[in-house]
């Protein structure tokens, strides 16, 4: 039953358990225009416009936003169609294919405070002006002049979905006079009402933007040659629009922190090369060519590293090795590191180089949206969540309800630091969290260790955790993948592992097991956390057969049968 086991121990710089949050953020609406329309039934006051939100009134002073369950980005169209309110949002979504479309969301209320957004399929036709309630519900849009005749041509739609386009309404459609705004009007670039009495009332202002950039220009610096620069993290970062800015990040790079690097070696140029990595940058100092200074993502000099001959170029591979070329007697010669101190000229095999094997669909088809600092942002559309995929393998999740960068805005995405606070603005929506709490959740999960199960790297939605020099690893999954029943009673948060001729059985925070009906003791006990039962990799490999081995250089546990 028992195989060679070789577990090497673990060092940690923790006690307890480790675990992980998701990290809160505060949503705050902005605009970079006036509002764009009104509608008023006599009694309630509806105006929409580029903030994405609705404001209400019952006596044109008084203005109230109305709490949405949906979110939208911007409002084009509201009117009072006799029954009902119904505000038109006309926006660019970036699908999972890459290319944006257009769609059009529709929104009702019978009060103008309760709204609900219409479920649609994809032909709806929601845009223009609504001139005409046909009596039998259509709604007939003006959209545009016919060349030659010099007739308006309409679009007669049901259900908000499209029927066919005719040319100003003829006996076959029974119109049904109606005001769509109410009387009142709009003066757009003034952000006044005028009634239907003719006297004006003045809007609630909007926090805009900066014309250019969504947020003030007092927060980040312009350099014509380069573009903006903002801060994350202690890195200083170049946002434009060319189309390479480096390998790491195609539209947003650190600047290198070139200030900084100067500071300490020197104001000429010359004086040091240095290359921006996966999570922080190496330096080679221009005074000693032997040696190699790595600094993390926050500019902490935490590893230096001395050769015995000049280092001609070094970089990163793809598989996030350190990479250097010596200058040798004999020639040159390539030497590779998985953790910086011990280098070799065979490449080492990290994690990169493994097939991925996702604990749910979800994380394999996550769309990824854009990058923030040295981390990508991903997407899991079937449970609407927004992830910071730290390493490539690992992510931390982000409370925000809704798809970041779904709506097409260029230029209109970016992310500062100011304070204690991060901020990541999309379009019209400013997000804040800690910066802190959102750096130490990365770190955390940035140090989780690698499960790899017969030469496949598992991918966990709750990655490993260590608690007194014993790794705790998801258990349900890593049993799928090597073949083993499941089986768990709610009641006693007892699991029972079956597979071949063995059979596993243990409680949730109780060291007690049975294995093939004889009792044991674990060194820790199974726990329940962020909703997996996490087990011990000790008492999984001695009891089910599988030989474990610990590679610390590459903070991997390697699992075979």
């Amino acid at each position: 039953m028992k195989k060679l086991l070789m577990i090497l121990s673990l060092i940690i710089l923790i006690s307890g358990t480790t675990t992980y949050a998701d990290v809160d953020f505060t949503i705050e609406r902005v605009g970079y225009d006036s509002y764009l329309d009104v509608a008023y039934n006599g009694e309630v006051c509806v105006v929409v416009g580029y903030n994405g939100q609705i404001l209400t009134s019952r006596d044109f002073v008084n203005w109230e936003y109305c709490n949405l369950k949906e979110y939208t980005k911007r409002f084009n169209h509201v009117f009072w169609i006799g029954e009902k309110f119904i505000a038109f949002a006309s926006e660019y979504i970036h699908p999972d294919n890459g290319s944006y479309k257009q769609i059009n969301s529709v929104y009702e209320s019978l009060d103008g405070d309760q709204w609900y957004k219409v479920e649609k399929n994809e032909s709806t036709f929601a845009g223009g002006e609504i001139c005409y309630v046909l009596e039998n519900g259509d709604l007939a849009f003006r959209t545009g002049e016919v060349p030659l005749t010099g007739y308006d041509a309409f679009a007669i739609c049901k259900d908000y979905a499209y029927v066919e386009t005719v040319y100003l309404p003829s006996e076959n459609y029974r119109i049904k006079e109606i005001d769509t705004k109410g009387g009142v009007a709009l003066k757009k670039y003034y952000n006044i009402i005028i009634a239907e009495n003719g006297e004006e009332y003045v809007l609630p202002e909007i926090s805009y933007f900066d014309d250019y950039l969504s947020v003030p220009s007092k927060d980040i610096s312009y350099d014509r040659k380069e573009g903006f620069t903002t801060e994350l993290n202690g890195i200083d970062y170049i946002v434009g629009e060319r189309e390479k800015y480096s390998a790491l990040n195609p539209y947003i790079r650190p600047t290198f922190a070139s200030d900084f690097f100067t500071q300490i070696y020197g104001e000429n140029g010359f004086d040091y090369s240095k290359t921006a990595i996966r999570n922080g940058f190496m330096v080679r100092p221009k005074e000693n060519l032997q040696q190699l200074h790595l600094y993390d993502a926050n500019l902490n000099l935490f590893k230096v590293k001395e050769f015995e001959s000049e280092v001609s170029s070094f970089l990163e591979t793809e598989n996030g090795s350190y990479q250097v070329e010596l200058n040798e007697s004999e020639g040159k010669t390539v030497c590779y590191s998985a953790d910086f101190e011990n280098w070799s000229t065979q490449m080492p095999v990290t994690v990169y180089d493994y097939e991925k094997v996702y604990e749910t669909a979800a994380q394999e088809n996550a769309t990824q949206l854009t990058k923030i600092g040295m981390w990508d942002l991903i997407y899991d559309k079937n449970t609407n969540t927004n992830r910071l995929l730290v390493d490539g393998i690992y992510s931390i999740g982000l409370n925000i309800p809704f798809r970041l960068r779904e709506f097409y805005e260029p230029g209109r995405f970016l992310f500062w630091e100011e304070g204690d606070t991060l901020y990541i603005q999309d379009g019209n929506v400013r997000l804040s969290t800690p910066k802190q709490a959102l750096y130490d959740e990365i770190e955390k999960v940035s140090k989780s260790p690698y499960i790899v199960l017969n030469d496949k790297v598992l991918v966990f939605d709750v990655p490993p955790v260590l608690e007194d020099d014993r790794m705790l690893v998801p258990m349900r999954f890593v049993f799928e993948q090597m073949g083993a029943e499941v089986e768990w009673d709610q009641a006693t948060q007892t699991a029972t592992v079956l597979q071949e001729n063995d059979a596993v059985a243990f409680q949730i925070n109780n060291r007690s097991a049975t294995v093939n009906s004889q009792a044991q003791t674990m060194d820790v006990p199974a726990r329940l956390i962020n909703g997996k039962t996490m087990i011990p990799i000790r008492f999984l490999s001695e009891n089910l057969g599988y030989t474990v081995e610990w590679d610390e250089e590459t903070n991997m546990a390697v699992i075979s049968d």
